[in-house]
Formats: C-alpha cells, sequence, structure tokens
C-alpha cells in the first residue's frame, strides 16, 4: 500500500514539473542552439526611429545568452535566453526579462514587445525560417500606443529643429 501511494506521489510530482517548465522545446541540439541564438540579431526596421543597439552576448561555461539594448550609451534593457538540454538532439529555451532602467523600464508593452520579437527572433532562427513579422504586430501595436507620448515629443523636437535650420538658412539667403 504505502508503495503505491509513493508511486503516486512521485507521478503527481514528476508530472507538474513537467507541466510547469517554462520556454519552448526546439529539435537542435544544445551546442548547435547556443551558436544559432549567440548570433541571431534582431531586424533593424522592427523599431522605428526608437530603436535600442543591441548587442548578444553569452556568459562563458554556461548557456545563458544575454540580449543587451542601449540607447545613449546606457543599458535599458537586459533580457536572457536561458538554454537547456531536453534530451538528446533538443534545446528547451526560455525567455526572459532580467533588468530594465530609465523611462523605458516604466513601460511594460515596450518591455512585452521587446520579449515577443527576441522569442520571435529565436523561434525563427531554431526553426530555419523567416522572421515573421505577424507573431508581433500585436505586440508591436500596443507598445506603439504605449509609446505614443515619447514618440510625439520626438516628432515636435525634429519639427522644431527643421524649422530652426530653415529660418537660419534664409536669414542666410538675403
Amino acid at each position: 500500500m504505502k508503495m503505491r501511494q509513493f508511486i503516486a506521489i512521485a507521478f503527481v510530482a514528476v508530472l507538474t514539473t513537467a507541466c510547469t517548465k517554462d520556454g519552448k522545446v526546439y529539435q537542435v541540439p544544445l551546442a548547435d542552439a547556443r551558436r544559432a541564438v549567440g548570433a541571431a540579431v534582431l531586424p533593424p526596421s522592427l523599431f522605428g526611429v526608437q530603436t535600442p543597439d543591441w548587442y548578444v552576448s553569452g556568459v562563458a561555461g554556461t548557456s545563458d545568452v544575454f540580449w543587451i539594448g542601449r540607447k545613449n550609451g546606457r543599458e535599458v534593457f537586459r533580457y536572457l535566453a536561458s538554454l537547456t538540454q531536453e534530451s538528446q538532439g533538443s534545446t528547451r529555451v526560455n525567455v526572459e526579462l532580467k533588468n530594465a532602467s530609465g523611462p523605458e523600464a516604466e513601460n511594460s508593452a515596450l518591455k512585452k514587445f521587446y520579449l515577443v520579437a527576441i522569442t520571435e527572433r529565436i523561434a525563427s532562427t531554431l526553426e530555419n525560417r523567416p522572421f515573421d513579422m505577424q507573431r508581433i504586430q500585436s505586440a508591436k501595436a500596443a507598445a506603439a500606443i504605449g509609446n505614443m507620448g515619447a514618440i510625439r515629443a520626438s516628432m515636435e523636437e525634429a519639427a522644431a529643429a527643421s524649422e530652426r535650420l530653415e529660418s537660419s538658412s534664409a536669414y542666410r539667403r538675403r
């Protein structure tokens, strides 16, 4: 009787653990997945004029890969892609936000958009397919709405600079 209870409890524990694992499994060996994720880049047209400078950095001795976004020389986002061997020839990838700072840290839609975009870039790379913009459109739209104030301020700044340039050019022509 006790053996049956032990087996039932062990089965439930294993099932619970298996069902709560984060990330997605790709049919790519761990070493190949780490190399591919470490070399993947986001499409430059993805972010428009508000694009952070992104770089990807592996952590020596681990299968962790960081995607780090910088603006004006300071780090604004740090996403971690944790890669673990799921079985022989397959890798589980979990992407999560590890750090955010500055005004960008307050914009949850923008943080979610970057998470969705990075996850799609990793998926498309490991599935050997083109980056699919359709998979990120709703997150991109939400980020644009959430970032509308910054976009408006940027446009007003550009318009003011244009007016200053125009008036100084007109003055020189006289």
